[in-house]
């Protein structure tokens, strides 16, 4: 079976490359393009990876994913760039501090808004109609997977959905809107046509199956992931993919819906500080500015060190000065800080 996955028909070449979105000094946060594998697979030796393309680019051999997209799904995929990083966020995920938000472009048009889907998934079984192994659905003695359903977008017998997964199970999100009666579009496995995928096996992605699917790729999107880190609480968010913009563009009529979308230009880091306890009325506001700083500016190991620059910096430029985050392009530098009028804690990166 292996050798039959390396010998069909090549798959599409991406069209992009990855991109680093946030560069922190304990992590990435890159776009992967769709096609893209997140990380090296023997049987698929001409797909290139992620992983393997950010070594080559930053020289960083200690670079690792402590989660992973599938090769269709393109968005915010984490890199650690060492081994404390990567123990910490082992930990995260693990304890489930992980948040992360998916936007899919659906067939149908559901008449809720808002909806969460309680329901166990675990293999469907071969026999039946089912001719492919690794199916999840909804079964009795499945695991316990819930995700939260939120409609941003309706046009054209189709919809745009923020879905958020509770908890990690195998093509959790997939499945569960397949259950619903809305197939991602581009879903070889989940979608409306059940041969898609075996006939994706024994050829490839051909133009004729692209024309079938509406997509040469599932229309799945990891838009935002969140996180505590060093005393604050990281949200990065990462605009919907070029190839989902123009399919749901071209659909063409009026977009329905209480939620009016509009897709963001920007990728965008923000970041909230969380304070364990309510400074003291007796402390400075500089020196409440400095530690505010330190949490979320550099590495937790350096926490100290940090609000001590904190102090040096804000006592250069005036205990009034609020800061923007800019991650840096590319890997010269770690963090930019640049004055700005005042605002809310916030970092955006060029384009």
């Amino acid at each position: 079976m292996m050798g039959a996955v390396t010998t069909r028909a090549p798959l599409l070449p991406p069209t992009e490359k990855p991109r680093i979105i946030v560069e922190h000094p304990d992590f990435y946060v890159v776009h992967k393009p769709a096609l893209w594998l997140t990380h090296p697979v023997r049987a698929r030796v001409d797909v290139p990876d992620l992983l393997t393309f950010m070594q080559a680019e930053t020289g960083e051999t200690d670079l690792a994913p402590p989660h992973r997209l599938d090769r269709e799904t393109s968005g915010a995929q984490l890199l650690t760039r060492d081994s404390d990083a990567a123990r910490t966020f082992f930990t995260l995920f693990k304890t489930h501090l992980v948040g992360k938000t998916y936007l899919a472009i659906v067939h149908g048009e559901p008449e809720w808004d808002r909806r969460t889907l309680d329901a166990p998934l675990g293999d469907l079984g071969l026999g039946g109609a089912n001719k492919i192994q690794i199916r999840q659905a909804v079964v009795p003695d499945g695991k316990p997977a819930v995700t939260d359903f939120r409609v941003v977008g309706r046009r054209a017998g189709h919809a745009l959905i923020e879905c958020y997964p509770r908890s990690g199970r195998l093509h959790q999100i997939r499945a569960h809107l397949a259950h619903l009666g809305l197939p991602m579009v581009g879903d070889k496995i989940y979608g409306r046509d059940p041969q898609v995928f075996l006939d994706f096996m024994e050829q490839g992605q051909t133009p004729e199956l692209t024309a079938r699917l509406g997509l040469p790729r599932q229309a799945l999107h990891a838009a935002r992931i969140a996180f505590p880190w060093a005393g604050a609480q990281m949200a990065v968010e990462v605009p919907l993919a070029p190839d989902l913009v123009a399919y749901w563009e071209g659909l063409g009529g009026e977009v329905s819906g209480r939620l009016v979308w509009t897709p963001p230009l920007q990728a965008a880091l923000r970041v909230t500080p969380l304070l364990k306890q309510r400074p003291s009325p007796a402390r400075g506001e500089g020196q409440k500015r400095a530690s505010a700083l330190a949490f979320f500016l550099l590495p937790h190991t350096k926490q100290k060190n940090a609000e001590r620059q904190g102090r040096r910096a804000l006592k250069a430029h005036g205990p009034d000065t609020t800061w923007k985050i800019q991650p840096s392009r590319p890997p010269t530098q770690l963090w930019n800080i640049v004055k700005q009028a005042p605002s809310p804690p916030f970092a955006q990166r060029q384009r």
